[in-house]
């Protein structure tokens, strides 16, 4: 038995500026521990098969919540932003450690310049100077030399026939 949709009520004439409820997008009722697992793996850059095979979660289902979900492309993006800022703290971080080691050494350099050992100091201005841009220059010079033994062999030959 068919049913018949026009009786039904779910038929019926879409108003200008209206779309349709298929058309319109589905938004998860609600974010799951699985959900947010998900989204961090895909924040880190893994690709949607990765992500299929970690999390058990087909390819479509990924696709379909990448493009379709607002709420989840939200989370991704949240998790995003939240790797980029400990990405930073990190850099920042390294940097004052760095920072605070060349000026320990500079200092100690400056006021007891006789506890450092030459080759210390040597070491510490190829590497510092390396990082700074200005890495030893090495060249190398290619020559083809086309000596032309067998001719040579051959007027030899003849002046001696």
């Amino acid at each position: 038995m068919a049913l018949d949709l026009e009786i039904a009520g779910a038929v019926r004439e879409l108003e200008p500026g209206e779309t349709s409820p298929a058309s319109a997008p589905r938004q998860l009722a609600r974010l799951r521990d699985s959900h947010h697992q998900v989204a961090r793996l895909l924040a880190r850059g893994l690709q949607t098969q990765e992500v299929s095979r970690m999390t058990g979660y087909s390819i479509s289902r990924l696709s379909w919540l990448q493009s379709q979900d607002p709420s989840f492309r939200e989370l991704v993006e949240f998790y995003r932003q939240d790797r980029r800022d400990e990405e930073m703290t990190i850099e920042s971080r390294l940097l004052a450690v760095g920072l605070d080691a060349i000026q320990t050494f500079h200092e100690r350099m400056l006021d007891e310049p006789d506890s450092i050992s030459p080759a210390t100091v040597l070491e510490a201005a190829k590497v510092l100077l390396d990082r700074a841009g200005y890495a030893p220059i090495t060249k190398s010079v290619n020559k083809n030399l086309n000596l032309n033994i067998g001719a040579k062999f051959d007027r030899a030959a003849e002046k001696t026939a």
